[in-house]
């Protein structure tokens, strides 16, 4: 968050001078535009994100043309804002239209092309329609190790997306099986302190917890929650993820006063980090509410009413939190317009393709910052769901650009910034 801080401010002053200097159609400054908007949605504004993302993607189209790839990448960024800000209808409906740009004008195999493909898919889960989700999952796999090969970090990120969707649709046994997979693939290919080995393991414990088999859910996130506080700070906001993961993991066990504990930690951390009225913040407290209401302590789950206020007080509902690093969305950057012939990924993979839990880069565009890898999104313990039920994902590949961390790879949700050149 403290990047964050810094960022803003500079890239509203970068803006500025840019449109003053350049014009308001240069590329530079629909670049810088771009940029800024990535970094209010990183900061959870998407209130100002989301109309200069829509204002870049008007300028795009209108200066670059409605197909050049920078323009696919803001679409597939204003995509990704509107997921976020919960209008599933529009966000699915802007990636069926980039991928079908996508596959006629950069070819089906394109990095850019599967990136959005893994959207679109991770878009279907949230929407509740696992069917097709999962469809487009093992596709976007099956491409992958076809054309990247079966250890690329970007195959990894797909290999748990498909676990995902299977732990969506509550298919438990191949959603553990298919995470254990793709964490003993993370530990050999990335090393065992690279983030997305840290959100492979998280969301192996999520699957085993949902399974029931809290003993081996504590027994990861206690891993991960130690791992984390060594390689990225207690104050990051993965660890304080794995931190609220792990309360959850011991309320699941009965051990109210060590849930009540981690929570009561984390409200006070993000307060102090985020803010009172930063939505993770929220989300701590409420878990914290949730933790004192299963205790039956209800004094100190349900606040007391103000005096003007009217209307009865309610309980808190169940841990509404973020509870695993889902999907891990990209955030892009708009790169140098370029060619629109498809490019043929090296031998080695795409350095600019969606990155697993961190928060992918679908395209080649630099993310932000992660977490993606994740912006925390809410998270729920999966069950079996229907078709028209949300479903959680972790560990996807967005657009080009990283997303925040969560449950799952998504690009966790992380921002996406067009970037000139790499």
């Amino acid at each position: 968050m403290g990047d964050l801080e810094h960022a803003v401010p500079i890239y509203e002053e970068t803006l500025e001078r840019t449109e003053r200097l350049l014009g308001a159609d240069a590329p530079q400054t629909l670049t810088t535009r771009n940029n800024l908007a990535a970094a209010y949605e990183a900061a959870g504004d998407l209130r100002r994100a989301i109309p200069i993302y829509e204002q870049t993607l008007e300028s795009s189209q209108r200066v670059l043309g409605a197909h050049d790839p920078d323009t696919l990448t803001t679409r597939s960024n204003l995509a990704l804002a509107y997921q976020t800000a919960g209008d599933l209808s529009l966000a699915t409906r802007l990636f069926r239209q980039t991928l079908d740009d996508r596959e006629r004008v950069l070819g089906p195999d394109h990095p850019d092309t599967l990136t959005s493909r893994n959207n679109l898919a991770h878009a279907y889960r949230e929407a509740g329609d696992l069917r097709r989700a999962a469809e487009l999952d093992e596709r976007t796999l099956a491409d992958r190790e076809r054309v990247l090969g079966p250890d690329h970090p970007d195959t990894l990120t797909s290999r748990s997306n498909l676990a995902v969707t299977y732990e969506s649709a509550g298919d438990l046994g191949r959603a553990i099986a298919l995470f254990g997979q793709a964490l003993e693939d993370r530990e050999r290919v990335l090393g065992p302190d690279h983030r997305d080995t840290l959100t492979s393991r998280n969301n192996l414990a999520h699957a085993y917890e949902a399974a029931g088999d809290v003993r081996q859910a504590l027994r990861l996130y206690e891993r991960n929650l130690k791992d984390r506080e060594r390689l990225l700070g207690p104050d990051h906001p993965d660890t304080l993820i794995s931190r609220n993961n792990l309360a959850h993991a011991y309320q699941s066990a009965g051990d109210l006063a060590e849930a009540r504990r981690l929570h009561e930690q984390n409200l006070e951390d993000r307060e102090r980090l985020l803010g009172p009225d930063h939505p993770d913040t929220l989300i701590s407290r409420n878990n914290l509410a949730h933790a004192y209401q299963a205790a039956g302590d209800l004094d100190r789950a349900i606040p007391p009413v103000p005096a003007h206020a009217e209307g009865p007080r309610t309980r808190p509902r169940p841990h509404p939190s973020r509870h695993a690093e889902l999907p891990q969305q990209p955030r892009h950057r708009l790169r140098r317009r370029r060619r629109l012939a498809p490019r043929t990924p090296p031998a080695g993979g795409d350095p600019g393709g969606p990155r697993a839990d961190p928060g992918p880069r679908p395209s080649r565009h630099p993310r932000l910052t992660q977490q993606p890898r994740l912006r925390l999104r809410v998270g729920r313990q999966p069950q079996a769901r229907g078709p028209a039920v949300r479903g959680d994902v972790r560990g996807l590949g967005a657009g080009p650009g990283p997303r925040p961390p969560r449950h799952a790879d998504v690009p966790q949700q992380p921002g996406r910034r067009l970037s000139r050149g790499r």
